[in-house]
């Protein structure tokens, strides 16, 4: 139980990834650090009154809470992850970023802070001021993560692989039975290259997948070309509408192919674009 838990934390924060950790203590805890040792920045919140911090306090968070979403968007479309492709997901990742952020300024502020201030609790002033400066140095933390995790080659070369698994099946599904040899060379070569590239991505969503799509090719295999029309679907609409033995095989290739096809759009745009 506490082992999944902390691989979920881990995959939210960091994405699975140990140079993610590495990457964000160096680029967001220094900082944060050296804001509470010089204090310029509690300074410039000092000048304003609760009721001038509050919309501005608001105004921050909000605009880090999306500049998150899009750094942690991007970093998860180079990935062979569904889930860092899916907003629900980024959108859970963003707010432990602020949260993580947001300890690390509380923790800041006991250690250098609270000798001063004798509180446990802040002023309101101050707790607005930690608001903004958590909301700000998660954006760091997802910078850090991204840097961490952001390939544009890899990206290319995700679309590219995808593209030629779905295309070629496509092809398969409509093509006359004599015709076809070629598409399944293809299916293969693209399968073979999905299957490395999931196994070297430690989401545990991308285990699961790169499984499915295993066991669904190794059937893929065994049939010949009639058999792999049937497999993606050719002649019918729904598996239910194919025989016991290729309803189930079509039914994984549909879930392999759904979530394939989740990995070609981020999160960001999947919203941006409706």
């Amino acid at each position: 139980m506490l082992d999944r838990l902390g691989q979920r934390f881990v995959e939210l924060l960091w994405f699975g990834r140990q140079s993610s950790i590495v990457a964000q203590v160096l680029v967001a805890t220094v900082p944060i650090i050296v804001t509470l040792l010089i204090r310029r920045e509690l300074a410039f919140f000092s000048r304003y009154t609760t009721q001038q911090l509050a919309p501005l306090t608001v105004a921050i968070v909000t605009a880090t809470i999306i500049l998150n979403f899009w750094l942690l968007s991007k970093a998860g479309s180079s990935t062979y992850s569904p889930l860092l492709h899916s907003p629900n997901y980024i959108f859970k990742s963003t707010l432990l970023n602020l949260f993580t952020a947001g300890i690390v300024v509380y923790a800041g502020y006991l250690i250098l802070l609270y000798p001063d201030t004798k509180l446990l609790i802040p002023s309101r002033n101050g707790i607005l001021a930690g608001a903004s400066l958590s909301a700000i140095y998660s954006v760091l933390l997802a910078g850090a993560n991204a840097a961490a995790t952001l390939s544009r080659t890899q990206i290319r070369e995700k679309e590219r692989i995808i593209s030629t698994f779905l295309s070629e099946c496509d092809k398969l599904e409509s093509s006359a039975t004599g015709a076809i040899e070629a598409d399944t060379d293809a299916i293969n070569a693209a399968v073979h290259s999905l299957i490395n590239k999931l196994s070297d991505e430690p989401m545990q969503d991308s285990s699961e997948i790169k499984d499915e799509i295993k066991e669904w090719h190794a059937s893929f295999q065994q049939y010949n070309t009639g058999g792999k029309r049937k497999m993606v679907g050719a002649g019918a609409d729904t598996p239910s509408e194919m025989s016991d033995t290729w309803g189930p095989l079509y039914e994984q290739y549909q879930l392999v192919r759904k979530q394939l096809s989740d990995m070609e759009t981020s999160a960001f745009n999947s919203i941006t674009n409706g």
